[in-house]
């Protein structure tokens, strides 16, 4: 059994007023405890990537507006987070069809193979246009954003589990499981069950 779990609240770091960065921010905690299945065939990994690009590091940056040394050391003080939301976008649904690409060639899938498409949820917008961009059915996309808001990235363990609920994740579905973020570092990896 492995336990796998994700959780952040970034609301404290963010202005509220900031309509650039507030959309892509939220809190949330998620668990999922993942079980081997009973039977003769085990679920694998047919496909994973990841990558970072540090040259798009400053889409996102928290301004530091003075620091205090003392004996106990140094206090820094910082601002709110500032985020171009509009880059993060550009960024994420110009990078992430590579990433997803090559992680269904390595899998020897298509995009019509993919049972469940289960993909971090910055927010509702965002993860239409991702869907979009990457050509696949609306429809296997399980979408707690619309219902629950942003969760950071508790998002994507969250949306595996209504999948789960939802009865989406029967033997043999092939599950594709996409995410990024800041930093800007992005991901993705083919699952049959």
């Amino acid at each position: 059994r492995v336990i796998v779990s994700a959780a952040a609240d970034c609301l404290p770091i963010v202005r509220p007023d900031d309509v650039a960065t507030v959309g892509l921010f939220g809190a949330g905690a998620a668990a999922v405890v993942l079980t081997a299945p009973d039977g003769p065939k085990p679920s694998t990994i047919q496909g994973l990537r990841w990558e970072t690009w540090p040259s798009h590091a400053k889409l996102g940056q928290i301004p530091i507006t003075g620091y205090e040394i003392d004996d106990d050391g140094i206090s820094i003080h910082a601002g709110f987070y500032e985020m171009d939301g509009g880059g993060l976008a550009r960024v994420a649904l110009a990078v992430l069809p590579e990433v997803v690409d090559d992680v269904l060639t390595q899998a020897d899938w298509d995009k019509n193979d993919v049972s469940v498409l289960i993909a971090h949820q910055p927010n509702a917008r965002m993860l239409a246009l991702g869907v979009q961009a990457l050509g696949f059915d609306p429809g296997i996309v399980p979408t707690p954003v619309v219902r629950l808001g942003n969760m950071g990235p508790a998002s994507l363990l969250v949306a595996l589990s209504l999948a789960h609920q939802e009865g989406r994740l029967l033997r043999d579905s092939k599950i594709l499981l996409v995410a990024f973020g800041l930093g800007f570092s992005c991901g993705a990896m083919a699952i049959e069950l």
